[in-house]
This record gives structure tokens, C-alpha cells and sequence, in this order.
């Protein structure tokens, strides 16, 4: 059946995305589901305490460095939200390829399943990849679908031209995916912008926060959406 790849969120790792898809993994037992660690060791004490309370001392991990050039007053969120802040990432490429070497190495995969920072990447990864096989340069994604909860779009500019639908009239991403937003994330009303990346994104929304869902029925919905949209994405039987 069905093979996913789990791409933890910032200052996360492997162990804590095994546990945050556990309801889909328990619903989903014929799937095969992978985590990896991010390239980017993160410090512990910016860490979530909950995260370490629960699953000890780490290490922990991320994806890639941000650094932008926002008034200090400002909250991370606000400075998302205010373009005349410039955002950039670090080490994109580190995580990129080292995503791109376990898909090699322990793949095929039909699912990419990201949160948050994970999230990011894997629509990073995409637009890379797509745009490339546009220009004949590689043969585009190797899955079928994206599975993106709590994600927002990239910020730093440098990757703009990677989303045209974000700045002219073109297509967005043609690429199958599905969102997953929770209405308490601090990061909801942003994180809307992520829509307009791709082109008609499946949206699941529940009552919560920056978590993965954690209601029965909700979860129940959202397996049933994945195994028809693999279906058709990929033709999976």
C-alpha cells in the first residue's frame, strides 16, 4: 500500500512526528509511514517545553535558519504579515538535498506529509522540482501528493519566483495537495495565503491550534480524503 514521508516541524524530530501521525498511522495500518530528522540541530531552549517535558532532552531539529530585518517590538507573526520586512533562509539547500537523498535511498514514496516548517520545505521541494521538469531539466516529484498541516508559504523573497501565482496571473503549483489548518494556530490567518500557491488545494480546517488534530471524527474525514486522493493522484490500488 501506500508509502509516506513525514517532515517534522521546527524544533522537532523524527520521534515527535511519529507521534503526531499516530491517529493516521493507527487508521491507515497497511501504510508505510517514514519520519526523518531535519538537517539543522535546533537549541534547546527554544524549544516547545511541552515537546521536552514529554520527549526528553532531544536533540532536536530543523529545517533551515530565518533571520529577517523586522523592528524588534514586533511579533514573528506580525512581521510575517508586514512585507516591507525581508525574511531569509539558511541552509535551504542542505535541507532540500538531504530530503531529496532519503527519498532516493528509502523511497518510492507516495505521500510528502509535512508540518509547519515541514510543511515549507516539502512546497519548496515541489515548486523546485516542477519547475525543473518545466524546463526539461528532471522529471519533476517522484509522489503523488502533499499532505501540508499547519504550513504557511515561504517568506524569503528569494524564492518568490518559484510561486507566480503569488505575483501575476499565472497558474499556480499544479500539484495534487491537501491543507490542514487548525482555527486556534496563531498562524491561521497567514498561513490562508498557502491556498493561492496551489492550484485548488483540498482544505480541512478544525477547532484547534498549532497541532495535528486530534478528534476522532476529524481524523476519520481527513483518512478517508487521503485514500481517495491518492487514488486518484497516483492510481494507487
Amino acid at each position: 500500500m501506500a508509502r509516506v514521508l513525514c517532515l517534522h516541524g521546527g524544533g522537532s524530530n523524527a520521534t515527535v512526528m511519529n507521534h503526531q501521525v499516530g491517529k493516521l498511522r493507527h487508521a491507515l495500518p497497511k501504510w508505510t509511514f517514514l519520519a526523518m530528522n531535519g538537517p539543522r540541530q535546533w537549541p534547546l531552549e527554544k524549544v516547545d517545553p511541552m515537546i521536552v517535558s514529554t520527549f526528553g532532552d532531544g536533540p532536536y531539529y530543523g529545517w533551515y535558519g530565518v533571520e529577517d530585518d523586522g523592528p524588534a517590538h514586533m511579533s514573528f507573526i506580525e512581521k510575517l504579515e508586514d512585507q516591507r520586512v525581508n525574511f531569509t533562509y539558511t541552509e535551504v539547500d542542505t535541507a532540500l538535498q538531504q530530503i531529496q537523498d532519503y527519498i532516493a535511498d528509502n523511497g518510492p514514496f507516495d505521500i510528502l506529509c509535512g508540518f509547519s516548517q515541514g510543511a515549507i520545505v516539502i512546497t519548496l521541494l515541489t515548486a523546485i522540482l516542477l519547475n525543473k521538469a518545466r524546463e526539461g531539466q528532471g522529471p519533476g516529484p517522484s509522489w503523488s501528493h502533499n499532505l501540508l498541516f499547519s504550513g504557511i508559504p515561504p517568506r524569503d523573497d528569494a524564492y518568490r519566483a518559484l510561486f507566480p501565482a503569488v505575483t501575476t496571473q499565472n497558474a499556480p503549483l499544479q500539484f495534487p495537495t491537501t491543507l490542514i489548518y487548525g482555527k486556534k494556530d496563531p498562524f491561521y490567518r497567514y498561513g490562508q495565503r498557502l491556498r493561492e500557491i496551489y492550484d485548488k488545494p483540498i482544505v480541512f480546517e478544525h477547532e484547534e491550534g498549532h497541532k495535528f488534530p486530534a478528534k476522532k471524527e476529524f481524523n476519520e474525514g481527513l483518512v478517508r480524503h487521503i485514500e481517495t486522493a491518492l487514488l486518484q493522484s497516483s492510481g494507487l490500488r
